[in-house]
């Protein structure tokens, strides 16, 4: 059971309820706000202006609701997020399904002003998945399909080598990664910004459209 108060629990994006949502919506509906459910009100909005909206959709899975991205031009940014600056570990959980494969997609990345930086990312591309910390990067080899997953990047900093330092899993199940660059020992004392859905390259530039759905993204 996840736990709002839990004072370790920095973001926590739940679907399922209409309620977590500004306007209130029905099936269908965009919205410009999605309401963090931790103790820490870091709502998340949408890019840009109504193009950028991702929709609110009821009954996708078991009976429950989820966040639709488009994978155009939808995209979720969480700032100020500073809490993520600095830090010597985290885990990010992501549950969703995606609805093609075909494309880079940005689940979840931080950034820094208006440019992404790999210091909690997590990423598809050439239908794997990237995922990074503190400056590190890895793929895996699992190829990504179209059921619902539950994936799950875990940084710890203080330990000595890049497998363990940063480990992923799809379901709870450890994935084998390959390291592209090292791992460092924290996170970027200047990140600022979550970005959900979307990757950031500039003052309005965007790539990396996420295609799919989200059902919860906890921090």
């Amino acid at each position: 059971a996840i736990v709002p108060s839990d004072p370790t629990l920095q973001i926590y994006y739940d679907a399922s309820l209409d309620t977590n949502f500004n306007p209130t919506p029905v099936s269908g509906d965009t919205f410009t706000q999605w309401y963090d459910s931790s103790a820490n009100a870091h709502n998340a909005n949408p890019i840009g202006g109504a193009t950028t909206r991702p929709a609110w959709w009821t009954n996708v899975q078991c009976g429950l609701s989820a966040v639709k991205f488009d994978g155009t031009s939808d995209g979720l940014s969480v700032n100020p997020l500073t809490s993520i600056a600095s830090i010597t570990g985290f885990t990010a959980i992501v549950l969703g399904k995606l609805v093609n494969t075909g494309t880079t997609q940005q689940f979840i990345t931080s950034g820094i002003g208006n440019v992404s930086t790999n210091n909690s990312n997590l990423r598809l591309s050439g239908g794997t998945f990237v995922v990074g910390a503190a400056n590190g990067l890895a793929q895996t080899s699992q190829i990504a399909d179209l059921n619902p997953h539950m994936w799950t990047m875990v940084f710890d900093g203080t330990q000595s080598t890049n497998a363990d330092k940063l480990k992923f899993y799809i379901d709870g199940v450890q994935e084998s990664l390959t390291f592209l660059s090292n791992v460092g020992t924290s996170t970027n004392a200047s990140i600022d910004t979550l970005y959900i859905g979307v990757d950031r390259t500039g003052t309005s530039s965007f790539r990396y459209y996420y295609g799919g759905f989200i059902y919860e993204v906890l921090l």
